[in-house]
């Protein structure tokens, strides 16, 4: 029987550690993957954000989901890199915690993957994102929502975009 390095470490860390059990493995991932996979890509500023009623599919147990809420945050557009959007804004529903806690733990703690657009460190700021188009006109993550951080990238600023 063949068995890899990873389910090995996977295997002693459940056992070493019960907790990291419910932790999941994190796929590769590339810039050109996620470019391709996306409908659109934009580099874009948060303008507003507010929970939204729509709930994205996450494939977590109860428990999880319980912890996790839509929210919808709209973007004035800068430049788009791929794709078209009608109008120079644009929103965007990704997943954040409920209880708005920053990023604590490892790596499969819930709230690791998520981005609070509100944040001191967030506002103002632009980002590229890699987006799917969603049938109501709306955009989401173009990646697992568990994971959505993995489709936006904070850009540098040296002035206004």
């Amino acid at each position: 029987m063949k068995t890899s390095w990873l389910g090995l470490m996977s295997l002693a860390l459940s056992v070493l550690w019960p907790g990291a059990a419910s932790a999941y493995l994190m796929a590769t991932q590339t810039y050109s993957n996620m470019f391709e996979r996306a409908d659109v890509v934009v580099i874009a500023t948060p303008i507003s954000t507010q929970v939204s009623a729509v709930q994205l599919e996450v494939d977590q147990p109860e428990e999880i989901k319980k912890l996790v809420t839509t929210v919808s945050t709209q973007f004035k557009v800068a430049y788009i890199l791929k794709g078209q959007l009608d109008g120079t804004t644009f929103n965007y529903l990704h997943l954040n915690r409920k209880d708005r806690k920053p990023f604590s733990g490892m790596f499969g703690a819930v709230g690791t993957f998520f981005i609070d657009f509100e944040v001191k460190e967030n506002k103002n700021k632009s980002f590229i994102l890699f987006m799917t188009k969603r049938k109501d006109g709306s955009f989401c993550p173009a990646w697992n929502f568990m994971e959505g951080f993995r489709a936006i990238i904070p850009v540098q600023q040296d002035g206004d975009l």
